[in-house]
């Protein structure tokens, strides 16, 4: 059977600074980077367009703003773009609040270095979930880890722990939250900084009381 389509929008991080991929990363972000001839970012955008999504937002920095911007306009003619920019570079949960004027569907959020297979149905636009893979876990102390009880629901969220957690599941940089006004909700709240950072984990933990997320 053919996936239906659905209406949802997506919001897509890419105010990194890449500093892993410097000195590639000096001219463009990780989303651009060219994968068999295609900005990395490419493919999947289009694919999610091609399930319904009809708006796109970048967060991007003051510096590839226009990069983006340029990208944006050539590749996605027929629908909704929206390029914002990170004011202050402090954690990826401050990136994604840059959007949160621009929310008012179903919500993908996509990090704009996020590369990865999928095969998703409708049914994975109706409720609340967030991407996951597993991972070795001597590396867990790289990733937010995802704990999950016996239906496949995340119960609790580590950040690039220190210490051995009962889990191998990490978020894979693929976040669907059907409830749009809780999800700006959850944005506009203020949360302590988790390792310097403002974390995506904060947000997503607030948004969880009210709508558990499963694993997808």
């Amino acid at each position: 059977m053919k996936n239906k389509q659905v209406n949802f929008q997506t919001v897509v991080l890419m105010a990194g600074k890449s500093t892993r991929l410097m000195p590639i990363s000096y001219a463009l972000p990780k989303g651009l980077i060219s994968l068999f001839n295609k900005p990395a970012v490419f493919n999947l955008l289009t694919s999610l367009i091609n399930l319904g999504c009809n708006d796109v937002t970048f967060v991007a920095n003051t510096s590839n703003k226009s990069l983006i911007e340029d990208f944006a306009k050539k590749a996605y003619k027929n629908i909704n773009i929206n390029v914002v920019v990170q004011q202050e570079a402090n954690g990826p949960l401050t990136a994604f609040s840059a959007a949160k004027e621009n929310i008012y569907l179903p919500t993908l959020l996509l990090l704009g270095d996020t590369d990865c297979d999928f095969n998703f149905c409708h049914e994975d636009f109706l409720c609340d979930w967030l991407g996951v893979c597993k991972v070795d876990p001597k590396t867990s102390n790289r990733w937010c880890m995802a704990q999950t009880d016996s239906k496949g629901i995340i119960t609790k969220l580590i950040d690039k722990p220190e210490t051995s957690v009962d889990t191998d599941l990490a978020l894979m940089g693929l976040y669907f939250f059907a409830d749009p006004n809780l999800l700006k909700t959850a944005l506009y709240k203020d949360y302590c900084k988790v390792k310097g950072e403002y974390q995506l984990s904060s947000a997503i933990d607030f948004y969880a009381k009210t709508r558990p997320l499963k694993q997808n």
